[in-house]
């Protein structure tokens, strides 16, 4: 019994010896595998980690950057609401001028007023209405457009062809009167430009020798409103032409006379 029992050992004992070399080969393979993935492992995580962190960085980046456009709207809000504000302000400080302007215009006496084909050299005013002015010549009375007058009438007595336009269709009140005046030029500005690509096209050799069409309507005369006039240049940036010097200037088509600029300050 004890000699089959150390046979037994034996025999295990050498089957366990020529097994050994190979095992520890798979082992060691197999070791060497783990230690290539934990590797990999490791250096995933730690690139993530660096993902993670840029990712937080670009983060606040954005968050910092949404605040100051956050902040710059506010700001821009801020300021739209101070222009209108200010448009609104203007407008009716325009209106006022306007008014007191044309109360206090009769018995000026202006220079150099062209009516028709004449030229006088002094004329007293009777009256400012919508659009003209009633003088008093040497030869009796005229009405003269507020558009031949100089610049610088047209600029103290406030004509503005597209104020004169659109206050002749609507009298607006309030402070959003000048807001509202827009508004309904706008719409006819747009009224115009549809009906005028609307009409369908003449022969070229007509048009050539026809004369200019005009409506009564007016459209024209405001469509065609110089980009130079006080009315835009009230929008760009008020100047101050509206109580421009008055002293006397030789000037053709007008100049103030006998008024100073201390007369026509601001009302």
């Amino acid at each position: 019994m004890k000699s089959r029992f150390l046979i037994l050992s034996l025999a295990a004992a050498t089957l366990f010896t020529q097994c050994r070399p190979n095992n520890s080969a798979a082992i060691v393979s197999l070791q060497d595998r783990i230690n290539q993935l934990e590797e990999k492992n490791a250096a995933s995580r730690k690139e993530l980690s660096a993902l993670r962190q840029q990712y937080l960085k670009d983060l606040d980046v954005r968050e910092r950057e949404f605040q100051e456009f956050a902040a710059g709207v506010k700001k821009l809000n801020e300021a739209a609401d101070g222009l209108r504000t200010t448009m609104q302000e203007f407008g009716d400080y325009k209106k006022r001028y306007r008014e007191s302007i044309r109360k206090r215009a009769p018995g000026m006496t202006l220079t150099d007023i062209v009516i028709g084909s004449r030229v006088y050299p002094k004329v007293v005013v009777r009256e400012v209405s919508q659009g003209e002015i009633t003088v008093l010549h040497d030869s009796g009375s005229a009405k003269v457009p507020l558009s031949s007058l100089s610049q610088e009438l047209q600029d103290m007595f406030a004509y503005d062809p597209t104020l004169e336009f659109i206050l002749s269709r609507s009298q607006g009140t309030g402070t959003d009167w000048l807001l509202n005046a827009m508004t309904e030029a706008k719409i006819a500005l747009e009224n115009e430009s549809d009906s005028t690509s609307s009409r369908p096209s003449t022969n070229k050799s007509k048009s050539n020798n026809a004369r200019p069409q005009t409506r009564s309507s007016g459209y024209n005369a405001f469509a065609a409103q110089p980009a130079n006039s006080s009315w835009w240049r009230g929008r760009s940036g008020f100047t101050g032409s509206y109580w421009a010097p008055l002293h006397s200037r030789k000037q053709h088509n007008g100049t103030v006379n006998s008024y100073d600029s201390g007369s026509f300050g601001r009302p």
